[in-house]
């Protein structure tokens, strides 16, 4: 690899692209829920349009995460914002659920394939010793856009309408595809062929990395009942301005991301992801309490700090897991499981919101944080127990 330091220009081109990416993504996330029940569906049919988005994404990511190991980066990256691109552009034109879940699947698709070959070109582009720093850096785009856009695309919806924000968000994907033209596949790491073939399960899912993977499917199960309810949460508590939860969030993950990115690879990594669970386990209790915007704020500082902290820490365990000639499989592998837990968390937070309430689903998410607590704890004793007999 030519670039020996992290803000190369294949980096800084990345980062553009996914800070576009991630702009028009968030802008989606809060208004896609509310134009379903504009469109006449209601809150499961909601949380099923999320579910239909997560399953394409999911079924996508082992695929790529595959063919994005190989030479053909950039192509993948760039095949994969014009399918965010149109799929955007369809919403736009969507006015019937059916037509919006097709396009919702569409978007699934091109969102699994970005995601995967985004961490792959970034991870390809910085010396290995420094890939933990690196993805908390990246992170930082995906923080400047949870800061901004979620707040943006609701405040668009009011301002000019749905169609007008779908256009916006169509724009901003676009613009990331014609950047991805100049990033030089040439000067990207290539990793060394695997020493023997591999079997088709293992170029599809990295099992080294199963322990993280599931550790950040629980993490995405609670997520996506804030991205996907939460202003639906508000609004049946008649709380304005909560869209202030994402600026809030977003500001907060904007400090956390590089700082644990960079703790990522020390030697208390782990005992800072079972920190992190904890902190992020008290986000949905403060979730389930929460009757006023203050108590919403609560909570979205302590999901910035800790949501912040999981994921540049969880993907680089999964990174380091596995050898480089892998990285784009544990990529995938980080990403679909993310995924699952969206989508799980998403289609049964539908449900749950459905026969109790909003703040009841929240309590409930709790459970999956505390079984990723007890999981991560019992794999780190057990390595420790390892290390100390040998």
């Amino acid at each position: 690899m030519k670039n020996n330091t992290i803000w190369n220009r294949n980096f800084i081109l990345v980062f553009l692209c996914n800070i576009l990416t991630a702009f028009s993504f968030h802008i989606l996330s809060p208004t896609i829920p509310k134009y379903v029940l504009a469109v006449g569906g209601g809150v499961e049919i909601a949380g099923f349009v999320a579910t239909a988005f997560s399953i394409t994404a999911i079924l996508t990511r082992p695929v790529v995460g595959n063919y994005v190991n190989g030479p053909r980066k950039k192509a993948i990256l760039t095949a994969a914002l014009v399918i965010v691109s149109v799929s955007i552009l369809g919403y736009a034109f969507s006015e019937r659920v059916s037509l919006l879940v097709l396009f919702r699947l569409l978007h699934g698709v091109g969102w699994g394939m970005v995601t995967t070959a985004n961490s792959t070109v970034l991870v390809a582009s910085i010396p290995e010793s420094q890939i933990g720093r690196g993805i908390g850096l990246f992170g930082i785009s995906s923080s400047l856009a949870s800061v901004f856009a979620p707040n943006l695309g609701l405040q668009l919806i009011e301002g000019v309408g749905y169609f007008r924000m779908f256009l916006i968000s169509f724009l901003l994907a676009g613009l990331g595809c014609v950047l991805s033209l100049a990033i030089d596949e040439k000067s990207l790491r290539k990793p060394a062929a695997p020493g023997r073939k591999q079997k088709l399960a293992d170029r599809l899912f990295a099992r080294e990395a199963v322990v993280p993977a599931l550790v950040i499917l629980c993490v995405g199960g609670g997520m996506a009942t804030i991205s996907n309810f939460i202003a639906l949460y508000a609004d049946s508590l008649q709380v304005a301005n909560i869209g202030m939860y994402f600026t809030v969030a977003g500001a907060v993950m904007l400090f956390t991301r590089p700082l644990f990115g960079r703790l990522s690879d020390s030697r208390y990594s782990r005992a800072i992801v079972l920190a992190s669970l904890a902190g992020y386990t008290c986000v949905f209790l403060t979730l389930g309490l929460a009757r006023s915007l203050p108590v919403f704020l609560l909570a979205a500082v302590l999901y910035g700090i800790f949501y912040g902290a999981l994921c540049p820490i969880v993907q680089t365990w999964c990174v380091k897991s596995v050898d480089v000639s892998k990285t784009g499989t544990a990529n995938s592998t980080y990403y679909t499981s993310l995924d699952i837990g969206q989508a799980l968390g998403a289609s049964v937070a539908g449900v749950l919101t459905a026969r109790m309430s909003y703040s009841g689903m929240y309590f409930t998410m709790t459970l999956p944080q505390l079984a990723a607590i007890a999981l991560t704890a019992a794999v780190t004793l057990a390595e420790r127990r390892r290390r100390s007999q040998t």
